[in-house]
């Protein structure tokens, strides 16, 4: 009865190992890439190094809804208070809108199956974790991402333990380079993913 018992305890006692085995190595493979989209509701301003004349040098995105709501909004410098071109993301209602606020005009149409914009990083990139930042005075992890198939380039993003994207920076010269200037948690204004009232729709 004793050998019977414990050869029990030491198969139970194996099992166990097996799966907290298993366990350690999905926790592993898990932490070795970072969180793909902003879990909280969040606005974050960004600014744009080695842009063009004719770029955009700031955005401000802003995601609600668990990030099924995403707004951009496009200034054409960095001290600019007023966007030029704003688009929403609005996956609950199936739109997608483009506000020309110089015109007071906007268009619509679905979403259809296309991907989150508010999305800068995909699952089947690869990620190399390469250390810790600072950056909008929140703290980040700097990955190396590389493209499937694409082995020359040595991008880097930095993204807090909740999934916000903070810097990404790329190792080509005349690629811009993306750093968040501001950060702010909570609840979106309402209204912000809606078109502006007096706005005329454009067919």
């Amino acid at each position: 009865m004793l050998w019977s018992v414990t050869r029990s305890h030491l198969g139970l006692l194996v099992a166990l190992t097996a799966i907290l085995s298993s366990a350690r190595a999905a926790w592993a493979q898990q932490a070795e890439m970072p969180v793909l989209l902003p879990k909280s509701d969040v606005a974050v301003i960004y600014r744009f190094d080695r842009a063009g004349l004719q770029d955009y040098h700031k955005w401000q995105i802003t995601y609600g809804d668990g990030n099924q709501r995403v707004r951009f909004d496009y200034f054409r410098w960095v001290e600019a208070k007023y966007p030029f071109l704003t688009v929403i993301y609005d996956r609950p209602a199936n739109r997608f809108i483009t506000i020309h606020p110089e015109n007071k005009t906007y268009s619509e149409r679905p979403i259809g199956n296309a991907a989150n914009p508010g999305g800068f990083l995909r699952a089947d990139m690869s990620f190399t974790r390469l250390g810790t930042a600072v950056v909008a005075f929140a703290t980040c992890t700097d990955w190396k991402v590389q493209e499937p198939g694409v082995n020359d380039e040595q991008d880097t993003a930095c993204v807090t333990e909740d999934g916000i994207v903070l810097r990404i920076l790329s190792s080509k010269p005349n690629v811009s380079t993306m750093t968040a200037t501001a950060i702010r948690y909570g609840a979106p204004p309402e209204g912000v993913f809606d078109p502006p009232a007096g706005f005329k729709l454009e067919p």
